[in-house]
This record gives structure tokens, sequence and C-alpha cells, in this order.
């Protein structure tokens, strides 16, 4: 154990739940199930931004589209903050799915799947779980994509816990 942790563990019962998470289960990293991705390459921010509009009720099949600002720990504040893109705000913004499929295709499929997106730029980690795909991330977040909901759910867990933002 290194001293940086050493704070967290002063009590010996802490150092033993320690000893248990290190000799008894995976590390992320030899767990296969899950890719981490940039949510978009700086020409693909731009791509987005072309189709980008405010969602109205005649559109509620669009893909709601967030951005650091509006991602808070286990929850989007889409529709709540306004959202900041490329010089430009939007209150509830979204892209509609044949567009995105059109301008896109591999980001359309990411929007489409169970994800955690990640705010960047924050002195702590904001993770939020979009469990039904409802949601494309923009330029400056990232998401994790993994193939059981359940996985994503334990992960988002320990992303946003006090332990990993120490």
């Amino acid at each position: 154990y290194n001293d940086s942790w050493a704070p967290l563990f002063e009590e010996r019962k802490n150092l033993d739940f320690l000893d248990k998470i290190i000799h008894h289960f995976s590390k992320l990293e030899e767990i296969k199930s899950f890719n981490v991705i940039g949510a978009a390459t700086v020409g693909e921010a731009y791509e987005i931004k072309k189709i980008i509009r405010e969602m109205t009720l005649g559109y509620n099949d669009d893909f709601k589209f967030i951005n650091t600002g509006t991602i808070d720990r286990y929850r989007s504040l889409w529709g709540i903050k306004p959202t900041r893109y490329i010089k430009n705000s939007y209150n509830k913004p979204s892209l509609s799915r044949n567009e995105l499929l059109k301008v896109h295709s591999k980001r359309y499929e990411q929007a489409n799947s169970p994800k955690i997106v990640i705010g960047g730029m924050s002195k702590f980690l904001e993770c939020f779980l979009d469990k039904d795909g409802q949601y494309v991330s923009g330029k400056s977040t990232t998401i994790i994509l993994g193939e059981s909901l359940n996985f994503l759910k334990i992960l988002i867990g320990i992303l946003n816990s006090r332990l990993i933002s120490v």
C-alpha cells in the first residue's frame, strides 16, 4: 500500500477490507467487457454541431445531446441547466436519429447503447448511467460502453464514489 492511501485506512478493519478487494476480485484492466471511448473528435464535434437543434414536442424520438457542464454525479442535467457547445447555448439540445446516422454511424451506435457518460474538465469525476441509450455525448466527455448493464451499474458506483475522487 502506498502512502497516498494511508489516511483512508488507519483502522485495521479498513485495511482488512482493502486486502479482500485486492486478493479476491479481478482488476478492471483484466475485465474485457467494456470500452472507454472519447465521445467525439474535433472534426466530429463540428459535424454534430451542424445538426443540433432544440427539442420540441414533435421530436420526442431524438437523442438528447449532453456535454460537460450538464453532467452531475448519477444524473444528467439535460433540460435543467443550459448546455454550452462550441460557442452556442441550448436549453434542450437534441439530434435527429436519422441525421446522426447519416453523419456518423459509429456515434449513432454508441448513442443508442447503454453507457456511462463522464464529464470532462472537472475537479471530481461526474458520471451518469444512460441505461436506455438516449444520449449523444459532446466532445469534452468520455463514454464507457459495456457488454453488461449490471457491470455498468457497479462501475458507476465506483466511479462516483468518494474513494475515487480523493
